[in-house]
């Protein structure tokens, strides 16, 4: 009777020990890196920090859940996606902070993936007509074209791993 006492309070403090170094759920998503910044997605929002350090501030203040930041090719802009009412659409705002302007009204989910090198279109992936795809969408008339490539074909280049804003484009 003493052993399984002692086994059994032994087994108590090791379940406990183990499940006192768990941290619980990573809040932190996605990131996106420029020359001077790093944006990323945290607990819903999307916050921004410079590269060297500091203290974060946090760009978006929405109540529903923004993920998938990734800066313009002159750093000047962010586009990211934000899910209302369950269903996410493409946004876009000064890096800098501000109100973002929504660019995709379609009940699919769109995510975004990248910009063109010009910075006048962001890539996205939908699920429309049931078969994901990649998608660009102008910044000015709001059209989608499709990139008649799966986003699984995107590749990055070796070097810039980790920056989604220099994705190829097929």
């Amino acid at each position: 009777m003493l052993r399984l006492c002692v086994a059994s309070i032994l087994l108590i403090c090791a379940a406990t020990w183990c499940f006192g170094q768990f941290s619980g759920p990573m809040l932190f998503s996605r990131l996106t890196v420029n020359q001077t910044h790093i944006a990323f997605s945290y607990a819903g929002d999307i916050w921004i920090v410079e590269r060297a350090g500091g203290e974060a501030h946090r760009l978006t203040t929405n109540p529903a859940e923004e993920n998938f930041p990734v800066f313009s090719p002159d750093g000047s802009q962010l586009a990211f996606s934000r899910q209302v009412g369950g269903n996410w659409d493409v946004y876009v705002m000064p890096a800098a902070g501000g109100e973002a302007r929504r660019l995709t009204f379609d009940p699919r989910g769109e995510f975004v993936a990248g910009w063109k090198p010009d910075g006048q279109s962001v890539l996205f992936d939908s699920n429309a007509n049931l078969n994901p795809q990649l998608f660009t969408i102008s910044l000015r008339s709001k059209r989608w074209r499709s990139r008649k490539t799966s986003p699984g074909k995107l590749q990055r280049r070796p070097a810039d791993v980790g920056r989604r804003q220099d994705l190829l484009h097929l």
